[in-house]
């Protein structure tokens, strides 16, 4: 008993590619200003030797970089 399967795969692909313009203005939101400034007290608690607290402050400013450019893509 032979079992044959035909396989009916289309190879036509089609790619639109548009070029859209970032407009970066994440230098404009209180949300990245709040980001730098995290990491850079974040920096400084870490050279005078607290690095709990630095490590912490560091990664909350990371967290919020990384959220506002989240936020901006859902919005578009």
């Amino acid at each position: 008993m032979s079992v044959s399967k035909v396989s009916n795969v289309s190879d036509e692909y089609e790619l639109n590619v548009e070029r859209v313009e970032k407009e970066l203005k994440l230098h404009k939101t209180k949300t990245f200003w709040v980001g730098i400034v995290c990491i850079a007290i974040g920096i400084y608690f870490v050279s005078i030797g607290d690095k709990d607290i630095g490590i912490q402050l560091i990664m909350l400013g990371l967290g919020l970089l990384g959220l506002r450019d989240a936020i901006r893509k859902v919005q578009k």
